[in-house]
């Protein structure tokens, strides 16, 4: 990282800036060589070092003919978003926090763990666990894991 000044190291923190974001943007590599980045809700879950993103959605599309031939990818997140005004052009700024790395990814097929992940997303975005998941919708869901392996978070507050 270029700026040092601005890298945060601390795994709490990085975890925090994590669980202030609504959307993370996971990149793969598209059919010609090109990154195909898509924006996803989710849910992470802090385990060991780093932790895991769970995705949802269909389970057919552009990102799952791509996951069907790679098993690593990249994520980014940020908020926070203020512009900061100045009196010259150039010293004009742009605070924000961000978190950006890589893992290895599976699209899950194990009922359970498609289950627990779901319950996942709707405590992430509801603040509660308490939801039933239809049995009969998750076999037709679509859910992915990302299971960090690399991160770096940058702070400019």
């Amino acid at each position: 990282m270029r700026r040092k000044d601005r890298e945060e190291t601390r795994v709490e923190e990085i975890r925090k800036v994590v669980g202030e974001c609504d959307c993370c943007r996971l990149g793969l590599i598209g059919d010609d060589g090109l990154a195909y980045i898509v924006p996803l809700n989710f849910a992470f879950v802090a385990e060991g070092d780093f932790g895991v993103f769970y995705f949802h959605g269909a389970a057919q599309g552009k990102k799952y003919d791509l996951l069907k031939r790679q098993n690593r990818a990249s994520f980014e997140l940020d908020t926070a978003h203020k512009t900061v005004y100045a009196e010259k052009a150039c010293a004009h700024s742009f605070r924000f926090r961000s978190v950006m790395g890589k893992g290895d990814i599976v699209v899950l097929t194990d009922r359970n763990e498609k289950k627990m992940a779901l319950t996942e997303l709707m405590r992430t975005y509801t603040g509660s666990s308490e939801w039933e998941i239809p049995a009969a919708a998750v076999p037709t869901m679509g859910v992915i894991k990302l299971a960090v392996t690399e991160w770096t978070c940058k702070i400019h507050i």
